[in-house]
């Protein structure tokens, strides 16, 4: 199973929060964090979803580990964070850029993501692809452009390596 590849690509001096959720989460999943979870100083409670009047937040769990000699922590394609487990989350703020694989976006709207398409996000933080804007929506961005990441190295044995297309969008609307 692929999990979601987020990047904060230019986040305009969003604040970065410690987060734990009750459910695995993957990065790029949206929510709001409430009061401090349970017995901590410093962590937040993080919840699914969107709600208007709270502040949004998106999983942004750094997927590099500085320690090459750990191969396994290299796997963009299968980062998850596991229920119970601390992880840290980036404030959403208005004209904000960031980009996605479509692994974020839900499956039901993935194959319609492309350049000036809009996304919003459903209640399991999930982004949502429409083709117009939505003025009701609690949070919208718009996908400005599309980039490739990786490639693909071909030999008679194997193919080795993966191509990912990263959209990138800029937020439109935070209520």
């Amino acid at each position: 199973m692929k999990y979601g590849v987020f990047e904060s690509t230019n986040p305009y001096g969003s604040r970065l929060y410690d987060a734990v959720c009750d459910t695995d989460v993957e990065n790029g999943t949206v929510g709001y964090i409430e009061e401090l979870a349970e017995g901590e100083a410093k962590i937040f409670q993080f919840v699914k979803g969107v709600v208007e009047g709270k502040q949004l937040v998106v999983v942004d769990q750094p997927v590099w580990d500085a320690d090459t000699c750990k191969t396994v922590n290299q796997r963009k394609d299968k980062f998850n964070i596991e229920a119970g487990t601390a992880f840290r989350v980036r404030e959403l703020v208005k004209y904000g850029k960031f980009a996605i694989s479509a692994e974020c976006v839900e499956e039901a709207t993935r194959d319609a993501i492309d350049v000036d398409t809009y996304l919003t996000v459903n209640t399991d933080g999930k982004f949502v692809v429409s083709t117009s804007s939505d003025a009701n929506a609690v949070f919208e961005a718009q996908v400005l452009t599309k980039r490739n990441t990786g490639g693909v190295v071909a030999t008679a044995a194997n193919n080795y390596g993966y191509v990912r297309t990263m959209y990138i969008a800029r937020i439109t609307n935070i209520k």
